[in-house]
């Protein structure tokens, strides 16, 4: 059964994955086969529509309604980050590009944050093809996480 949420609290939730999900539509073809596949399993589901990220900014200007910081803590709270996004035009949605183009805050500006995104065990959702799992795959070693394969290899 998937849960929508905002974390009060900074408990570690062990063994239950998160699952970030950037389609462009709301009932999309991705979130439905997430859905079947995570149907038994315990998980909380974080979908990107629901909230505001805005594009990387080289001055870091976002404005005051910008929810990538508080995405990233809602993750922090998971030791398993599913990334779920459907493939268009060869690649990631805009949506998750966006997601991943901010972690370069993480690395700037919100280092403390980055920093905690080491050890977290990571997997890549990416719809019916294998074609961009290596940029994802380099993405996670700069931040020391655990990559696993996709689940629909």
């Amino acid at each position: 059964m998937a849960r929508h949420f905002i974390f009060k609290n900074k408990k570690i939730i062990q063994n239950t994955p998160v699952i970030l999900l950037a389609s462009a539509r709301k009932n999309s073809d991705t979130e439905k086969y997430v859905d079947i596949i995570f149907r038994d399993i315990e998980h909380t589901k974080i979908d990107l529509l629901d909230y505001v990220i805005s594009p990387y900014d080289y001055s870091h200007n976002y404005s005051s309604g910008d929810n990538f910081i508080e995405i990233t803590e809602q993750l922090l709270q998971y030791d398993k980050i599913i990334f779920a996004t459907p493939v268009y035009w060869y690649s990631m949605s805009g949506l998750m590009k966006t997601f991943f183009d901010r972690f370069t805050d993480l690395v700037t500006i919100q280092k403390q944050t980055g920093r905690k995104l080491a050890g977290k065990e990571t997997s890549l959702f990416e719809g019916h093809f294998r074609i961009f799992t290596y940029e994802i795959h380099r993405l996670f070693l700069f931040f020391n996480k655990t990559y696993q394969r996709k689940f629909n290899d």
